[in-house]
């Protein structure tokens, strides 16, 4: 089940049908299911509580459209001669399904995130809660503060430097997370529009698959942009620039964003922990042996 695991969306700024249009354009190149995702700044960081009613409206609304849609998006590509071949989609009856996974992604101003509780029900109705950090000090709130799903490297010329020194110097906090199963995501969508930005991406992507030997690490989109969407097959294709086994890009895509996914599972679902310990004093402890006689 391959996932796409950032497509960014506003709230406010996109009709469904313009969520639709692109679901269905992902649906053909071979993806099974979308995450929607709204960053949240210091900028939008006052309207959170309506986000995520918003986003949950949006959601169930492209639920119950999508069949219908998506029938209709292809008859009109059938009209235009308009063929999708995917090497990793098998076509069958179950092809028209398509998942749609909400996202919050927390950038900026980590001081007022820090504070906020995301064991709260409200955070309850999102998948994934992920975090952009840029500095050492905010990857070191993540760690000890912040109960999240993922971490996030974006391309962006402002913070691309920033972010590469924080793989080697946050890299005992970053080994930490994973053993926590927070996935470690990476974004190729800007890399692709100057040589230069896809020389940075490949280092980026090689240093995370040392640290992280493979494993928690999601390969993602990260833009809006139609132009900028590849094949499942293409991104899988992506780690094998560097010489490894296509089935670790496959991972990256499938099996471990189905692990954040799970993650986020996790942390919405209410546990309760029985801790039994035996307070009985020595002197009067019973064997099992005695007690099973009794």
């Amino acid at each position: 089940m391959f996932i796409e695991c950032n497509l960014p969306i506003l709230v406010d700024g996109y009709d469904t049908n313009e969520i639709l249009n692109r679901s269905c354009f992902l649906k053909n190149l071979g993806w099974d299911g979308v995450v929607l995702n709204v960053s949240i700044s210091k900028n939008n960081i006052s309207e959170l509580d309506l986000c995520f009613d918003k986003l949950s409206a949006m959601t169930n609304r492209l639920e119950r459209e999508w069949s219908e849609f998506y029938l209709q998006y292809n008859k009109s590509a059938q009209n235009d001669n308009i063929r999708f071949v995917s090497p990793l989609t098998v076509h069958n009856e179950r092809t028209k399904e398509f998942r749609f996974y909400k996202r919050l992604t927390f950038v900026e101003d980590f001081e007022s995130f820090s504070r906020l509780n995301f064991d709260l029900q409200k955070f309850r109705s999102v998948d994934i809660i992920a975090v952009v950090p840029t500095t050492m000090n905010q990857l070191e709130n993540v760690t000890s503060k912040m109960n999240i799903d993922m971490i996030s490297f974006q391309y962006d010329s402002a913070v691309g430097g920033l972010q590469r020194t924080l793989i080697h110097s946050g890299a005992k906090r970053l080994q930490e997370l994973m053993k926590r199963d927070v996935a470690i995501e990476i974004s190729y969508s800007e890399s692709f529009k100057e040589r230069k930005n896809f020389t940075d991406f490949i280092s980026r992507m090689t240093d995370l698959m040392r640290l992280t030997k493979n494993r928690n690490m999601v390969l993602s989109n990260g833009s809006s942009d139609q132009s900028h969407f590849r094949s499942p097959h293409d991104v899988a294709n992506l780690p094998a620039l560097l010489g490894v086994d296509f089935s670790v890009g496959k991972k990256m895509i499938d099996d471990n964003v189905r692990m954040s996914l799970l993650h986020g599972e996790q942390r919405r679902t209410v546990k309760g922990v029985l801790q039994v310990s035996d307070s009985t004093p020595s002197g009067n402890k019973r064997s099992r042996d005695k007690m099973d006689e009794k």
